[in-house]
């Protein structure tokens, strides 16, 4: 995650919080991201491709749906990285939902 906030900043990016180090006082926990940036798309788009790289265990946390030794896994925080970027730019474009 570290590498991918670098590259974030030189680009000039915000960096999201849970890309950004434990110590530092804008970080967000992965698992807090990652379940407030699901719903937050599944009600925009359920079918959205990245909630299906998603499972939801009975405690209520979100883990990548293969394991990581699967070549198909996928870390959460790239999960939580696609979520954030699609949000953003459906922000932008004007179409999230409205807040009730």
């Amino acid at each position: 995650p570290h590498v991918l906030a670098q590259q974030m900043q030189a680009s000039g990016c915000d960096v999201p919080g849970f890309l950004l180090p434990p110590h530092d006082a804008s970080h967000t926990p992965p698992h807090i991201a990652i379940a407030a940036l699901a719903t937050a798309m599944r009600e925009l788009d359920p079918s959205h491709e990245a909630l299906t790289w998603l499972v939801k265990d009975r405690w209520g946390e979100y883990h990548s749906i293969c394991p990581p030794d699967d070549p198909n896994h996928v870390p959460l925080h790239m999960i939580a990285l696609r979520l954030h970027t699609d949000l953003e730019a459906a922000g932008s474009a004007g179409q999230m939902p409205a807040s009730p």
